[in-house]
C-alpha cells in the first residue's frame, strides 16, 4: 500500500505537465477545427478559455523555473562552536546509515526536520526542543530526521518540488471551468502525497525506535506534544512582557520556567490532545501522534544501550549549557532591546503595564480632573458615578443584566492599577515574576501586596472604604501622593496586584 501511494503521487506528477499540454493542444485544435469549419463564433468563445489557460501555464513556468530552494533560515551551529551536538547528530547519521547533514540550524519553531538544498544536507532544530527534551530524546529526534536522509525521502522531495509547485501555481491562476480541473487534479494529487508523507513518517520513526529504543521515542513525542503546549502559555504570558519592558530576556530559560511552573496544566492539555478520537485530516504529512506513541509502545523493548548522559538536558550538548541560548535568540528574534533578567523585565512591565492602564482609564472615562492622587482614586471606587463613567468601556456584547457587574469590574481594575502603579512609582513596591500566574506585587519589605480582592469590595461595598485606606496607608502610601502621570504605554494583560 505505501510503495502504491508513493507510486501514485509520483504518476500523478509525472502526468501534470501532459495533462496540460494535452488539453492546451486539444482545445487549440477545436479552436482551429471551430474556425475552419465555419463555427467561428464557438472558436472565439474557446478562445477566452484557451487563451487565459495558457498565459497562466506559461506564467507559472516561469516563476517555478526560475525558484530554487533556499536554503534554512535560521543559527547556523558550527562544528567548532558546539562539538558535542554535532557529535549526536553524527552519531544519528551513522547509526541509521546515511551520510552527515552539512548544516545545522538552530529555528523558533517547536519541530525537527532536514531538507536539501543546492545539494546540501540540512538538519533543523527547534530552540524550545533544544531546551525542553533530553539527550535521550533528542538522539531520537535525530535518528528519527536521519532516517528521513537514510530512506531518500530528501532526495525524492528535492526530485519533485517544482512539479508541486507548477500544479499549484496553475490551479491558483486558472479560472472557470477549467481552474475547477486543476484544482480538482492537485487535490487529488495532495491527498496521495500527504498519505505518501505519512507512510515516510512510519519509516523513520522505525529508525528512531532501533536506534534508541521505543520508550524513548515514545517520551520524545509526548515531550514535543508537552513543548508545543507550554511555548503557547508562555508566548501568551511572560514573553509578552518583553514589548513593554522594552528588553530582550533569555527566552530558553522562560521557556523551561514556564514548563515547570505549569507542568499539571501543560500535562492536562497535553492528555486531551494525546486521548482525541481525531484520525486527522486527508491533507496531514504526519500521522497523528496518539497513533504514533502507540505504535512505539506496542513495540518489544529496544536493545540499544542507552547512553549515560540520556536523562541530561538537551541542551547541555551545547557548549556553555543553557548560557549558549543567548546569541542564538538574538539571531533568532533580531531584536536589539537591552538584554535583562527576568525579574528585571517583569518590574519594568508591570510598571509600563499598571502607569499606562491607569492613564488609559483616565483618558477614556473622563476622570483625569477628578483622580489626580491615590486618595482621590480610592475615593471614587464606591461611587455610582463611578461605574456610570466606565459604562461606555463595557463590550456591547454584555448582555444588558451583566453589564453594571462588567463596569464594577473595570473600575476594579482601574484603581488597582493605580495603586499598583503608584506604590512603584514611589519605591515602595516592584514586580516579581511568579512563573506559575504571572507576577506578584511585593512590598520593599518582601511580604506580597495582596490588592485586587480589597479594592472589589470596596467597590461592591462603600464601608470597606475605610479599611482599604488603612491598607494603603500600612504600605507607607501617602493619600496625597499624585497619580503617576506618564504617557500610556501598550498594555498586556490583567493588573494583577493582588
Amino acid at each position: 500500500m505505501r510503495t502504491f501511494r508513493a507510486g501514485g503521487s509520483l504518476l500523478l506528477l509525472a502526468l501534470f505537465p501532459v495533462l496540460v499540454v494535452g488539453l492546451i493542444a486539444g482545445l487549440a485544435w477545436v479552436v482551429y477545427f471551430a474556425f475552419t469549419s465555419s463555427h467561428g463564433f464557438a472558436g472565439a468563445k474557446l478562445l477566452f478559455v484557451v487563451v487565459p489557460f495558457a498565459y497562466a501555464v506559461v506564467v507559472a513556468l516561469r516563476q517555478v523555473l526560475s525558484a530554487r530552494p533556499e536554503p534554512a533560515v535560521g543559527h547556523e551551529i558550527t562544528r567548532s562552536e558546539h562539538p558535542r551536538l554535532w557529535a549526536a547528530a553524527d552519531g544519528a547519521a551513522s547509526g541509521v546509515g546515511t551520510g552527515p547533514a552539512d548544516r545545522l540550524v538552530v529555528v523558533p519553531d517547536v519541530n525537527a526536520a532536514v531538507t536539501q538544498a543546492a545539494g546540501r544536507r540540512e538538519l533543523l532544530l527547534g530552540l524550545p526542543l533544544l531546551a525542553t527534551l533530553t539527550t535521550g530524546e533528542l538522539r531520537s529526534v535525530l535518528a528519527h530526521e536521519f532516517g528521513h536522509f537514510g530512506a531518500g525521502h530528501t532526495r525524492l522531495t528535492a526530485l519533485t518540488w517544482r512539479a508541486h509547485a507548477l500544479m499549484h501555481e496553475v490551479a491558483q491562476r486558472t479560472e472557470g471551468a477549467m481552474g475547477w480541473v486543476m484544482r480538482g487534479y492537485a487535490k487529488l494529487a495532495g491527498r496521495l502525497t500527504a498519505a505518501s508523507s505519512r507512510d515516510q513518517e512510519w519509516e523513520a520513526d522505525a529508525y528512531a525506535a532501533r536506534l534508541t529504543d521505543p520508550a524513548t521515542a515514545a517520551s520524545a513525542l509526548r515531550r514535543v506534544v508537552d513543548a508545543d503546549l507550554g511555548m503557547s502559555v508562555y508566548l501568551q504570558s511572560h514573553f509578552a512582557l518583553t514589548g513593554p519592558a522594552a528588553r530582550r530576556a533569555p527566552i530558553a530559560q522562560g521557556l523551561i520556567k514556564t514548563m515547570s511552573a505549569r507542568s499539571v496544566l501543560i500535562d492536562s492539555a497535553a492528555t486531551d490532545v494525546l486521548n482525541s478520537d481525531s484520525t486527522g485530516d486527508w491533507s496531514d504529512t504526519h500521522p497523528p501522534i496518539r497513533a504514533r506513541i502507540a505504535a512505539f509502545e506496542a513495540m518489544p523493548a529496544g536493545t540499544a544501550v542507552a547512553p549515560a548522559d540520556g536523562d541530561s538536558p538537551a541542551y547541555e550538548l551545547l557548549d556553555g549549557g543553557i548560557a549558549a541560548f543567548d546569541p542564538i535568540e538574538l539571531q533568532l528574534t533580531g531584536d536589539s532591546d537591552p538584554v535583562a533578567s527576568w525579574d528585571e523585565v517583569v518590574d519594568i512591565a508591570g510598571r509600563a503595564i499598571s502607569t499606562g492602564r491607569t492613564n488609559a482609564y483616565l483618558d477614556e472615562t473622563g476622570l483625569r480632573a477628578r483622580a489626580r492622587t491615590i486618595g482621590e482614586v480610592i475615593a471614587l471606587a464606591p461611587h455610582i458615578e463611578t461605574r456610570a463613567a466606565f459604562g461606555p468601556l463595557v463590550p456591547s456584547d454584555v448582555p444588558a443584566m451583566q453589564r453594571d457587574e462588567v463596569a464594577g469590574q473595570q473600575v476594579t481594575d482601574f484603581v488597582t492599577s493605580s495603586i499598583a502603579a503608584t506604590l512603584t512609582a514611589s519605591g515602595l513596591a516592584r514586580f516579581v515574576v511568579d512563573w506559575s500566574e504571572l507576577w506578584d506585587l511585593v512590598h520593599i519589605d518582601g511580604r506580597e501586596i495582596r490588592l485586587r480582592d480589597r479594592v472589589a469590595a470596596v467597590v461592591t461595598d462603600p464601608a470597606k472604604i475605610d479599611e482599604l485606606t488603612a491598607y494603603v496607608r500600612e504600605l507607607g502610601l501617602d493619600l496625597d501622593t499624585p497619580l503617576p502621570l506618564t504617557t500610556p504605554q501598550p498594555t498586556s494583560g490583567a493588573v494583577s496586584g493582588g
